[in-house]
């Protein structure tokens, strides 16, 4: 009682989708961490 929304948070569409980012940018990171270990050998 009493409250009042004064803000509504929506995603941004231009972006794309986290489901495809996230698996992408860890895939990213494992590659470079795993050349960057082999390279201090």
């Amino acid at each position: 009682m009493g409250d009042y929304i004064n803000e509504f948070k929506i995603e941004n569409s231009d972006r794309p989708s986290k489901n495809i980012v996230y698996p992408i940018a860890i895939l990213l990171l494992v590659v470079f961490g795993y050349f960057n270990l082999k390279r201090k050998k």
